[in-house]
């Protein structure tokens, strides 16, 4: 039953991710930002990672956070862009 958690919750964060990766591209070429509810995808990796039945898991549990690039890229692309704007 582990494994069948464990790989619903890694299909959906493939999924979650490549679309991640699509919708930061697209707000990078049209100067955009995007939100943060790209963390979910991060988060579903963390919970596949952590359901999987091997010993210690959770030393590797980060893993999905900084694989999919709507977790820490997208954070930095928001923090960026809200620094660089003028303040009315």
């Amino acid at each position: 039953m582990a494994w069948v958690i464990s790989i619903s919750f890694g299909l959906m964060w493939l999924a979650i991710a490549s679309s991640n990766a699509y919708y930061l591209w697209q707000a990078h070429r049209q100067g955009g930002s995007t939100s943060l509810t790209l963390f979910v995808g991060g988060v579903m990796g963390m919970i596949a990672v952590l359901a999987l039945p091997i010993a210690n898991t959770w030393y590797w549990c980060w893993l999905p956070l900084l694989l999919d690039v709507g977790c820490v890229p997208a954070l930095w692309q928001i923090w960026r862009a809200k620094t660089n704007d003028p303040k009315p």
